[in-house]
């Protein structure tokens, strides 16, 4: 896993945080390092539920995953979907702990 990460596009790296966090697994250390300096790489490409995805899993990739997508959702805002936005609230509201 941790040699495939990164490759992964936008949606492969949401997909996969979302993934561990829905199963409430935690990847090892190596792999959620890749997984999330590709989040980090590739911030300005994820859609909506990419970033839903992301924040919704809890990454804990820093300032600048968080900057990122902060500045991400802003980008996108406008192709949000009621859940989306519900679960964006929800996922900042659960970091903010």
């Amino acid at each position: 896993m941790e040699a495939l990460a990164g490759t992964f596009n936008a949606q492969n790296v949401s997909n996969t945080l979302w993934a561990y966090a829905t199963m409430r697994q935690e990847p090892g250390k190596g792999v959620m390092m890749v997984l999330e300096g590709r989040a980090e790489a590739l911030a300005g490409t994820f859609n909506a539920q990419g970033v839903v995805n992301t924040l919704w899993a809890g990454s804990r990739g820093g300032a600048g995953l968080a900057k990122e997508l902060e500045e991400r959702a802003d980008a996108v805002a406008a192709t949000f979907k009621t859940r989306e936005v519900v679960n964006t609230l929800w996922a900042l509201r659960r970091c903010a702990r």
